[in-house]
Order: structure tokens, then sequence, then C-alpha cells
């Protein structure tokens, strides 16, 4: 671990940094290394622990992306053997000719960010 520590410091070294001076242009940065926390809870992403009502979700994307793809689906009582269709709704917007790079995240959801305090 000590080798790599000094790797790093003579990296530093050989581009004009001294011990004590920040990092960054004007030598305003950080000074001291980011020191990695590890994560051994079971949680996922969105998931924080509520101030007063305990364990919480406090972002339900995957709730607001089911009920979208449910709001397509209409369900009907009746006697012949098909009583699902499913129904999609019209866009009165003009799309705009889909670029090939943008291809990768066509069906990606964004619903909401999440902060941390």
């Amino acid at each position: 671990m000590a080798a790599s520590s000094e790797f790093a410091r003579a990296e530093l070294k050989k581009y004009g940094w001294n011990e004590g001076k920040g990092l960054g242009k004007h030598e305003d940065g950080i000074t001291l290394a980011i020191k990695p926390k590890l994560k051994f809870d079971k949680h996922g992403v969105s998931f924080v622990l509520g101030h007063d009502s305990g364990l919480e979700y406090k972002c339900f994307w995957w709730a607001q992306a089911f009920n979208k793809a449910a709001s397509n689906i209409i369900v009907k009582n009746s006697s012949d053997s098909s009583p699902i269709i499913t129904e999609r709704k019209k866009r009165n917007t003009k799309r705009k000719a889909t670029n090939s790079k943008n291809t990768c995240y066509k069906n990606f959801v964004s619903v909401c960010t999440i902060f941390i305090n």
C-alpha cells in the first residue's frame, strides 16, 4: 500500500505539486485524500433512513413506470376469449428523426433525482 501512495506522490510532484498545496489550477482544491466508505447494508440506491417514520423509500420510479404502462391496458368482461385489450395513446406532437447515437437510451426512464444529506 505504501508503494502506491509513493507512486501517486511522485506523479503529483512531477507536475509541480508540493506537500500541503491543494489540487487544481489555483491550488485551492482538496489537500487530503478521499477515503472510501464501505457499504455493508443491503438497501438500494433510493433507500433513505426516515426521520420519524423509520425506514422508507423516497423515490418510487418503478411504481410510476408501472402505472404508466398499466394505464394502456383495458380489461373488458365479455364472453369471447380475449378480454384484455391494449390501447396505444396517440401523440399530437411531431416526432424528430431518430439519431442512431441515442438508440441505446431511448427506453431509459428518468423520474427523479436522489438527494442525500
